[in-house]
C-alpha cells in the first residue's frame, strides 16, 4: 500500500489528525466544514514535497489566487506561521515533511542569493520552505522553496538531488471538469480503449466502443452513428472522468474532493463498482470525500456485489473543540453492518 498511515499537524484548521490502517480505497465523510478538504489537500502536498507550488494550488482551488503574504499564512493553523506544518506517512511511501514560512521581516539570505552575489532586499521577500525526507533515503534531507519577490513573482527552488517517483492527482470539488481529451489521447496511444469500455459498461451496458473524434469523446451504443458521451448524461461523463483519472494515476494516488458532486444518487452504486474494478487493477490508491450519506450507502451496495471483501476503509471525521480532527475508522465489514442495521454511523 502506498500509504498505510498518515498524520497532519497545523495545516489550515486542523491542529492535528491521524489516519491509521489506510486501504486501497478510502472514503472520508462528516459535517460541512469539518476539515475534509484540508485533509485531502495535506495528502496531496505530502505526495509532492519537491514542488513548493502545491500549497498555492490548494489555495487556488479555494479562489485564493494571489501570492500575498496573508494568503500564504492561511496555510498554517490559526494563520500563524509559528505553527510549523508537519506531514508524515508510513507505507511504500514513508515520508516526513515540514513546511515553514519565510517571512518578510526575515533577514536570512538563501544559498540562491549567495550564488547570484546578491542580497537583494531580503526583508522584501517571503514564501514557503519545505523540508522533507523519505524512508528510502533516510540519510538524505531535501528542501524546496517558493520565494515571492516585491513584484509578486514567485521564484521556485527544487532540490536537484531528489526526483519524485510518485504520481498523484488532486481533483478539488469545483474542478471535476478534468481534461478528458488529453487523458483519452493517452489511452488511445496505449491501445487501452477496450479497458475503458469494460469499465463504462458497468454504468451503461450498451457501450461497445469509445473513440476520440477531434475533441469529442464518441461512444458506440449500437446506433447507426456514434454519439458524443455527453448525450448519455452527466453521470456517465463523471464516471468516465473518474475512470481516466484512476488510469492516469496507476501505481499512484488519486485524491477527489466531494466525489458525489454533480452525480445523481441512482448512478452512485455503479460508480463505486467502477472504482473498485479500476483501483484494484491499477494499484491506484484513492482518497475521496463526501457529505452525502447516499454515497456512503451506495458504497455498501457495491461491497455487497463484490466477490470478495474489497480493500476499503471509511472514516467519519469529527472536529473537536480544540481543533483536533478525529477520524473514526470503519472497515468494509463494519460499514456494511452499520448501514444494514440502520445504525448511526458514528
Amino acid at each position: 500500500m502506498i500509504y498505510t498511515d498518515f498524520s497532519v499537524k497545523n495545516y489550515r484548521g486542523i491542529r492535528q489528525c491521524k489516519l491509521e490502517k489506510l486501504e486501497l480505497i478510502n472514503l472520508f465523510f462528516g459535517k460541512n466544514n469539518c476539515g475534509k478538504s484540508s485533509l485531502l489537500e495535506s495528502l496531496f502536498i505530502l505526495s509532492g514535497p519537491d514542488n513548493p507550488t502545491l500549497p498555492i494550488l490548494a489555495n487556488k482551488s479555494r479562489a485564493l489566487d494571489s501570492l500575498e503574504e496573508t494568503d500564504l499564512k492561511i496555510e498554517f493553523y490559526q494563520a500563524n506561521p509559528e505553527h510549523t506544518i508537519q506531514l508524515n506517512s508510513l507505507g511504500e511511501q514513508s515520508r516526513q515533511v515540514s513546511i515553514q514560512m519565510i517571512e518578510s521581516h526575515s533577514q536570512n539570505i538563501s544559498l540562491e542569493d549567495l550564488q547570484k552575489n546578491s542580497s537583494e532586499s531580503a526583508g522584501k521577500r517571503y514564501g514557503l520552505k519545505i523540508n522533507f525526507s523519505t524512508e528510502a533515503e533516510k540519510e538524505s534531507k531535501y528542501h524546496s522553496e517558493l520565494v515571492v519577490t516585491e513584484e509578486k513573482s514567485g521564484n521556485i527552488t527544487s532540490d536537484k538531488r531528489y526526483k519524485e517517483a510518485l504520481y498523484a492527482e488532486y481533483i478539488p470539488s469545483n474542478h471535476m471538469q478534468i481534461d478528458i481529451v488529453e487523458k483519452m489521447t493517452e489511452i488511445i496511444q496505449n491501445k487501452q480503449e477496450k479497458e475503458i469500455v469494460e469499465a463504462l459498461q458497468i454504468v451503461e451496458p450498451r457501450i461497445t466502443d469509445v473513440q476520440l473524434v477531434g475533441k469529442r469523446v464518441m461512444v458506440d451504443v449500437g446506433l447507426p452513428t456514434r454519439l458524443p458521451i455527453n448525450v448519455l448524461g452527466d453521470g456517465v461523463r463523471k464516471v468516465l472522468a473518474v475512470i481516466l483519472s484512476i488510469y492516469t494515476c496507476r501505481n499512484g494516488v488519486l485524491i477527489i474532493d466531494e466525489l458525489d458532486n454533480g452525480l445523481h444518487f441512482s448512478v452512485m452504486p455503479q460508480l463505486w463498482e467502477v472504482i473498485l474494478y479500476m483501483c484494484q487493477k491499477h494499484h491506484t490508491q484513492i482518497f475521496a470525500s463526501t457529505h452525502s450519506m447516499d454515497l456512503v450507502k451506495s458504497l455498501v451496495k457495491a461491497i455487497g456485489k463484490s466477490a470478495q471483501m474489497p480493500q476499503i476503509a471509511s472514516y467519519k471525521l469529527i472536529r473537536k473543540a480544540d481543533d483536533e480532527l478525529v477520524a473514526l475508522r470503519y472497515s468494509a465489514e463494519e460499514l456494511s453492518y452499520a448501514i444494514k442495521q440502520e445504525m448511526e454511523v458514528r
